[in-house]
């Protein structure tokens, strides 16, 4: 059946969706003789669960917070180097310490803030062990849902990256700050 200008984008997508389906897929969506869209669309998608998810998303953590580390997290914010694809702007360097090109990796663990954040974090938290880079944030934040110490960690993780990019921002829109 062609694809006609006049039909619903709802059914517009069934009707690519029938491309990427095959007997298999239908077979494995059935429990019980019975069809369940539920499963089909879960054989569907292919983007793979993230390991960090459930850390970032814990209830410990403010939802401001979890916002905010969710993005660091995915490459989401608009740090100059990526506001620069977008648009114009006049100056790529970091606005907190005015030393290097601005991305995730530099704000979020390079930058001279945000290393003496950690340190003064570690002094009264103990033990607390910042990231080398975002990678690592994704893989080696502690596993939350074990213990207290592990949540705790995890929740002045998210509260510490939120607080990295309140500071950023308060730079940008009021530079003499």
């Amino acid at each position: 059946m062609p694809i006609k200008n006049d039909m619903s984008w709802y059914f517009e997508k069934l009707l690519r969706l029938r491309h990427r389906t095959n007997e298999q897929i239908l077979q494995q969506a059935v429990k019980k003789g019975k069809f369940r869209a539920k499963l089909f669309y879960s054989n569907l998608l292919t983007v793979p669960r993230v390991d960090y998810a459930r850390n970032v998303w814990h209830r410990l953590i403010m939802p401001k917070h979890r916002f905010i580390y969710w993005q660091v997290c995915n490459n989401h914010l608009l740090t100059r180097d990526n506001l620069r694809k977008l648009m114009s702007i006049d100056s790529n360097l970091c606005p907190v310490c005015e030393n290097e090109i601005e991305t995730h990796n530099y704000l979020f663990v390079d930058c001279l803030y945000t290393k003496r954040l950690a340190a003064a974090t570690n002094s009264w938290f103990g033990n607390f062990q910042w990231p080398k880079d975002i990678s690592e944030l994704q893989k080696g934040t502690p596993k939350a849902a074990f213990n207290l110490r592990n949540q705790l960690q995890n929740a002045v993780l998210a509260a510490m990256l939120y607080f990295v990019w309140w500071n950023r921002n308060l730079l940008c829109l009021n530079p003499n700050v």
